[in-house]
């Protein structure tokens, strides 16, 4: 029986796991080079920067305080991942949920986690409204449309409130053992339950994994499974630590339109070849 190398990783008290993510490919002059293709649009890992700055002042704006928690139920797009890391930056507890699930699993969503704020746009927010109506506990809605929505009492617009949130945001001076994400279980011995990752989780996971799988700054890697399932935007997550650039098609994916982009796009990778690295 064989055994792998065994090191310590040693790690800061201080840490935030947003900032780890993002900043070295700002100071690393990978400003401009682009970090997400999402329908037919280019995103630069500046213009993610900043969307992630504003977002996270934002939820800060609605309440959502240091370790608050915050649920994204968003379809794949760069908001998915403002939000996301926007949360993580300001000191907040982030997690996410399905983004077709029907409004009683909404409504149990809100009653475990209680979030201060909830992330949803035009496919979903009709139901996460009726299952709102299932929760003990006031939430408010953040609602990201293409075009302006009547919005409710404790619901606010994204866009209009993007356009002119403050595009710095200095990130929350977290420690590494702060909760920083609830992933969720498979819901295999009942209702899905959550699973808390501190901020350094991400951390050995990626310089764990990274001398395996090996991504470079010229890595484009188009995830199969949606961004709520949590091995699907953390590889992707992998990628955008080394400079490297994620692809995020809205719809559910199918062989044919992945099929279709790895024509157009040849230097793609999928990260199903991350286990093909593995084996290599």
């Amino acid at each position: 029986m064989s055994v792998g190398t065994y090191s310590i990783l040693p790690l800061p008290q201080e840490l935030n796991m947003a900032s780890y993510i993002l900043d070295d490919n700002i100071s690393a002059g990978r400003g401009d080079k682009t970090a997400i293709y999402c329908q037919g649009e280019t995103y630069t890992f500046n213009d993610l920067y900043t969307l992630i700055n504003k977002a996270g002042n934002i939820l800060k704006e609605l309440g959502a305080e240091l370790e608050s928690r915050v649920i994204v139920i968003l379809g794949d797009s760069p908001e998915w991942f403002a939000a996301w890391l926007g949360t993580i930056k300001a000191g907040g507890v982030v997690t996410h949920a399905y983004s077709y699930l029907n409004p009683e699993d909404y409504g149990y969503f809100l009653n475990y986690v209680r979030p201060k704020v909830v992330v949803v746009d035009e496919t979903t927010v009709d139901r996460v409204r009726e299952g709102a109506k299932l929760s003990r506990y006031p939430v408010k809605l953040l609602v990201k449309s293409p075009s302006p929505m009547k919005l409710e009492k404790g619901e606010y617009d994204f866009n209009a409130m993007i356009q002119s949130a403050d595009k710095d945001l200095e990130p929350e001076p977290t420690s590494k053992d702060d909760s920083a994400v609830w992933a969720w279980s498979g819901g295999t011995t009942g209702k899905p339950k959550a699973v808390p990752h501190m901020h350094h989780d991400f951390t050995v996971a990626f310089e764990s994994f990274q001398p395996i799988v090996h991504y470079n700054k010229d890595d484009i890697v188009l995830s199969i499974p949606k961004l709520f399932s949590h091995y699907a935007h953390c590889l992707m997550l992998y990628a955008l630590k080394v400079g490297g650039a994620a692809m995020t098609p809205c719809e559910r994916c199918v062989w044919s339109s992945v099929l279709a982009v790895c024509t157009v796009m040849m230097l793609v990778s999928i990260i199903v070849l991350g286990l093909v690295r593995i084996l290599a």
